[in-house]
């Protein structure tokens, strides 16, 4: 009798810890379980790059009622390649009135746009604004060897690009680009800094006209301050700067 009591206990056991496993087994897992996760790789955290923000400016022809700066800007990888570049001309034009030097255009090229209105003669209906773009898209990936070594062919009074792919999208004269690119590659006194993100490259021109006598028509003076600038800005925050002016 006793030895059937036992026999009922123990099969009474085996039952509930049987129901147990099965609510437990049958219950489902919860997002946090990691057994419901695949396994995964960790992602190692991005890796901070050093480049290079650089400045040059070469001065154009000066004519009586004009003068010429072009200006580029330049961010280098570590191997020395361009990774974004900027351009822009102050072409400042003056005249004299009342035996005053008067400007009458300081915007830059870059401010102009349509303004310029160089799209009217030209051949390939670009607007100059438009055709330097395309210089600075076609020198990116390349050092300033490169750039250097950009051959140019005589059309008219211009020196233009006789590479298919620029000459497509530039027919300019850009010997001042070559040589305002190649000085922001080796400008001494340029910046670094390290990111891991993408940043804007800014080039800005302030041209200012200041106090001029003409008083002697054939040997007047005149005085003008071309400031410029290069930044990069990261999240709204500029990371590095460099700076310089120009006063012919």
């Amino acid at each position: 009798m006793k030895n059937k009591k036992l026999l009922i206990i123990i099969a009474a056991v085996v039952v509930v810890v049987a129901v147990v496993l099965a609510v437990v087994l049958l219950q489902p897992k919860k997002d946090n379980d990691p057994g419901t996760q695949p396994p995964v790789d960790p992602t190692p955290p991005p890796t901070e790059v050093t480049y290079k923000l650089g400045m040059g400016a070469v001065a154009g022809s000066h004519t009586a009622s004009q003068t010429n700066l072009t200006v580029a800007t330049v961010v280098l990888d570590a191997q020395g390649k361009i990774v974004a570049c900027r351009l822009d001309v102050a072409q400042n034009k003056y005249k004299i009135e009342d035996e005053e030097v008067v400007f009458t255009v300081l915007n830059s090229k870059m401010e102009l746009k349509e303004g310029y209105n160089m799209k009217p003669a030209s051949g390939i209906g670009k607007e100059w604004y438009e055709q330097a773009k395309a210089f600075e898209e076609f020198v990116v990936g390349k050092t300033a060897a490169e750039v250097e070594a950009l051959t140019v062919v005589q059309n008219g009074t211009h020196w233009v690009s006789n590479d298919p792919v620029l000459s497509a999208g530039c027919t300019m004269d850009i010997v001042d680009f070559k040589a305002a690119v190649v000085k922001a590659c080796n400008d001494e006194q340029g910046m670094s800094f390290e990111t891991d993100k993408t940043f804007t490259l800014g080039l800005g021109i302030n041209s200012a006209n200041d106090s001029s006598s003409a008083e002697d028509e054939e040997n007047y003076l005149v005085k003008m301050n071309v400031e410029f600038s290069a930044s990069v800005v990261i999240d709204g925050k500029v990371v590095a700067t460099v700076n310089d002016a120009y006063q012919p």
